[in-house]
């Protein structure tokens, strides 16, 4: 068991997950260090005293609690700006239960979940740790509707598709005999 006794959402997956206070921020992170969580750190939450990760690191001197960010300026040849886009939230659509059904997931948790690196090791799994017995996309949510967003993503479909396929690869086909659906 890790020395950190807290734990709390785990931010790199969308909160699907737990993570210990002081831990690295995901999987092959760069550079290859760990920090801590102040909203979850017992010391900074609790006004606690605790000091078993500083206890148990093998570094002297590696843990700092009063460690302040620092802004270091480099001169570089060439910047490259990716712009992406944003989830919409699906919690203004209240009949998708997001938030309120523990299994209903965004594209992006579903990512992590579908991931090596996430908090099922790419296994599809429910909450409770079962295979689900049955799994509904639902795309395009908010999408060419007055009262949302009135133009198409331009990314449901092809996310859509590329989940069935992940699904059907990793999810086991149940005993009965199945239809598969698109509409």
């Amino acid at each position: 068991m890790a020395p950190c006794p807290a734990e709390g959402p785990d931010a790199f997956n969308f909160g699907i997950g737990t993570k210990k206070a002081m831990s690295f921020p995901f999987a092959g992170a760069l550079p290859n260090l760990t920090y801590i969580d102040e909203a979850t750190c017992l010391r900074f939450t609790q006004k606690d005293s605790c000091e078993l990760c500083r206890q148990s690191c093998p570094v002297e001197g590696a843990v700092l609690f009063d460690d302040l960010p620092k802004t270091i300026k480099r001169n570089v040849g060439a910047v490259i700006v990716a712009v992406g886009a944003e989830l919409y939230d699906c919690s203004k659509l209240p009949n998708l239960a997001f938030g309120a059904i523990p299994d209903v997931y965004t594209s992006l948790q579903f990512e992590r979940l579908l991931s090596s690196t996430g908090p099922t090791s790419g296994e599809i799994k429910c909450k409770a740790g079962q295979v689900p017995a049955a799994i509904a996309i639902v795309h395009c949510v908010g999408s060419l509707d007055p009262d949302h967003k009135r133009y198409c993503s331009g990314v449901c479909c092809q996310v859509a598709f590329k989940f069935n396929h992940l699904i059907a690869k990793r999810v086991p086909a149940p005993r009965s005999s199945t239809t598969t659906k698109s509409w």
